[in-house]
């Protein structure tokens, strides 16, 4: 368990994705191990990979944090809002880029990535990339 001593030293955990429960985090610690977690693109805790993941560290506080307060698929958004910013606020201060409205009558929907330039992704191949884990560990010290 070096990976989890490691975690010990630095006091903070960065995952990237909510991997299954039996590829992820979950198999490297056990459920008390966090006593905080902040979920970064909190819309997202209603999908059945951050339900497991989330049930598993049932004790730990959350906090969810959204740009995206309303999901397509009408799930709620879990937890209890204590800040709200109106879009225009961080357009004006700058946190956000200005928006604009274009219509596109796309007849062929693909993904690309950066790393693999020429190379097309049907929606499937995409979501099938979700179950990659990604995870890096962060020392306290670049926390501020």
């Amino acid at each position: 368990m070096a990976l989890t001593a490691r975690w010990l030293r630095t006091g903070v955990v960065e995952n990237g994705k909510p991997t299954p429960v039996k590829q992820g985090i979950t198999k490297r610690v056990s459920p008390g191990f966090f006593d905080l977690i902040i979920i970064d693109e909190g819309h997202h805790a209603p999908a059945d990979t951050w339900q497991r993941t989330l049930g598993y560290f049932a004790k730990a506080k959350k906090v969810f944090i959204t740009g995206t307060p309303f999901r397509g698929d009408k799930q709620e958004v879990p937890g209890k809002l204590i800040h709200e910013t109106p879009l225009s606020e961080v357009m004006r201060d700058r946190y956000v880029k200005w928006l604009r409205k274009e219509t596109v009558n796309a007849h062929e929907l693909y993904f690309t990535l950066a790393d693999q330039p020429g190379v097309r992704l049907s929606k499937d191949e995409v979501l099938a990339l979700k179950d990659k884990e990604w995870l890096t560990i962060l020392p306290s010290s670049h926390c501020g």
